[in-house]
This record gives structure tokens, sequence and C-alpha cells, in this order.
């Protein structure tokens, strides 16, 4: 319970219960002090490690009593999901940061959907770094999801795509490096590549998740999305200690 004295909490019978309170209070730890998790639980959140341990006296961060290591996370389950098309369905998270990019089902890490599901199609002209063209498009158009150009065999590149012509697709350039005919292609981040079991769009201006299930329902999976960028925050504080403890659930 948050609402316990900092000399209570010093008590496995009376923790804190969240990392926001432990941030709250982290200007009163000392080098040489113990900060400890109850083990088989999960703590949703950051923590900010706001001042530094000594080379004799170090800051730890563990775990205490028995089973599974504690877990700091940043994973919010979604729940109420909608159907929208066939297979697809859709869930609200107003908690997601925009930018997410870890989605996991039942404990594992699932990927956004792609088209073509694995590989590359190719393209074989260009025009400066603005629209490639290919023959191996389909139909659909992609305007709005992202463009995956492997330009060399060190750069790839991600590419918002704002039109499409056929088998030519105009996009906004993430770098200066330019295309050579040829090359690899896919695309990401559109609702239209959802095919395969797990694989999610996230749609940042509506905060909407969408994940295809196929025939089975969501009710019969435990999907979690990362709502946070940053698990640990340690900015230039030496000789801090992490110790029995698992992070998981953060975008990278």
């Amino acid at each position: 319970n948050d609402s316990y004295t900092s000399i209570q909490a010093q008590s496995s019978v009376t923790p804190w219960k969240s990392l926001s309170k432990l941030n709250s209070f982290y200007f009163s730890i000392l080098p040489g002090d113990s900060i400890l998790f109850k083990r088989g639980d999960s703590f949703f959140g950051n923590i900010i490690v706001s001042r530094p341990g000594t080379s004799a006296t170090p800051i730890i961060f563990g775990a205490y009593g028995s089973g599974a290591s504690p877990i700091i996370t940043g994973l919010t389950p979604l729940t109420s999901w909608t159907a929208v098309s066939s297979g697809i369905y859709q869930s609200s998270c107003s908690a997601c940061y925009i930018n997410v990019n870890m989605v996991t089902m039942n404990g594992s890490p699932k990927p956004m959907g792609r088209y073509p599901n694995s590989g590359y199609l190719a393209f074989q002209s260009h025009n400066g770094n603005t629209s490639i063209t290919s023959s191996q498009l389909p139909v659909t158009n992609w305007t709005g999801g992202e463009l995956v150009i492997r330009k060399n065999h060190w750069i790839i590149d991600r590419n918002k795509i704002t039109g499409q012509s056929g088998g030519t697709i105009s996009y906004t350039a993430a770098s200066t490096y330019t295309n050579q005919d040829g090359n690899g292609f896919f695309i990401q981040n559109n609702s239209q590549t959802l095919d395969l079991l797990g694989e999610w769009y996230f749609n940042p201006t509506g905060k909407v998740m969408q994940m295809y299930f196929g025939s089975a329902h969501p009710s019969s999976y435990t999907v979690k999305v990362s709502a946070i960028d940053t698990l640990v925050t340690i900015m230039n504080k030496g000789y801090i200690t992490f110790t029995g403890l698992a992070l998981q659930g953060a975008n990278m």
C-alpha cells in the first residue's frame, strides 16, 4: 500500500505497491540501501534512478520471498475486442505509446503484419528518393502504411507511404540514402497486411490495435502491448546493481 510510511515499507508485511511511489521517494535512498520486489509479482511502469551508489556501497535492486523473479513490465493487457472484418478484431488502447512495437500473445512476442509475409518484393525502377515502381505489387492501395526498402546490404529504411498509382508507390524518405533498382522492399504498418495469427497493426491517431485471430476468438488469448518506452532510466548514476529481476515489455 503506497500510504505506508517509509519505515513500514521496510517490512515485507507492509510493502509499498507501485513504482511511482518508489520514484517519488528515490531521493531519500542512500548508498548501500536495497530496494526489493516481491517474487511472483509484476510491477507496471518505469524505475527512475535519480541518485547513485558508491563503489563500496552500491544501491541494490533485488527480490525477496519465494517463487518466480519479480517482473518490471511495460506491458498492458488489451480487452473488449470488436470484430472489424474476417478474422480481424480491434481494441482501443488509450494507455499505449504512439510508437508501439512490442505485442505479445500468451506471453510470446508477435510481429507487426507485413506483405509479403516473408522475403522481399523487387522494384524495377525508382524516381530519386520519392517513389519506386514494381511489377510485383498487388492492386491493393497501401497509402498510409510503411514502405520498408532494402536500399543496400546495410541500409533498410522505413518510409511513410503517401500515395500509390498502380505499381508505383510514393513515400516520404526516411534518409538520404539512394535507391538501387532490383533491390527489395515490403509493406508493413497497414491493416491490409493482417493474415496470420497474432499479426497486428496499431493506429496511433485513434490509439486502436487491430490483430488477426482467424477463425479463433480473442477471448482464447491474452494479448498485451507495450505502453511505455523505458523500463529503467539511469542517467550518469553509477554503482547501481540489478539482480534477480525480470524486465519485459518496453518499446525499443
